[in-house]
């Protein structure tokens, strides 16, 4: 009798820890592609981890709870990677953006002008949150002041010109 409610068990163990896999495959299955999933794929493997911890005879309960400590620590580890990587993609788009809109020759001086001022406030922020080097903001800042300072210059010689035109016609 105890050998077939031990075997019952173990085949109910077994299924339980199946069917936990495969509702944490469909739950992830939903999420987008991207941040949202990587983030759901790491908040199943803290939820799996954390029961196969629990559900170790072998430890005591202090150890179970140094042991799910740490996988709390790790998994808030983790999480701030794939946040620090979204957050670097986002400030390289808006960058990348930004520079298509100051090259942009249809609008106007003032708006590209603003658009690189925007970028320069963009380059700092990034060194100041630490994702980018110093040799990289001193590049990116130095490239976009030469830039601006273009844009001005260009900005001159269209009013001179149109100045002298005015003035030819008169």
């Amino acid at each position: 009798d105890d050998a077939i409610k031990a075997e019952r068990k173990e085949k109910d163990d077994a299924f339980e820890a199946e069917l936990a896999d495969l509702l944490s495959e469909t739950r992830i299955a939903r999420l987008k592609e991207g941040k949202e999933k990587e983030l759901g794929t790491l908040d199943e493997e803290l939820v799996k981890e954390t029961k196969a911890v629990l559900a170790n005879a072998d430890y005591t309960e202090t150890q179970k709870t140094l042991l799910v400590a740490a996988l709390k620590e790790k998994h808030g580890t983790e999480i701030a990677a794939i946040q620090a990587k979204y957050d670097k993609e986002a400030s390289v788009k808006e960058a990348d953006r930004l520079k298509e809109l100051i090259g942009n020759e249809t609008l106007s001086f003032n708006e590209r002008k603003k658009y690189a001022d925007d970028a320069i406030a963009l380059n700092k922020k990034q060194y100041d949150e630490g994702k980018i080097t110093l040799d990289d903001y001193t590049k990116t800042d130095k490239a976009l002041g030469e830039t601006r300072k273009e844009l001005a210059k260009k900005e001159a010689q269209v009013i001179v010109t149109g100045k002298q035109i005015g003035r030819a016609h008169v």
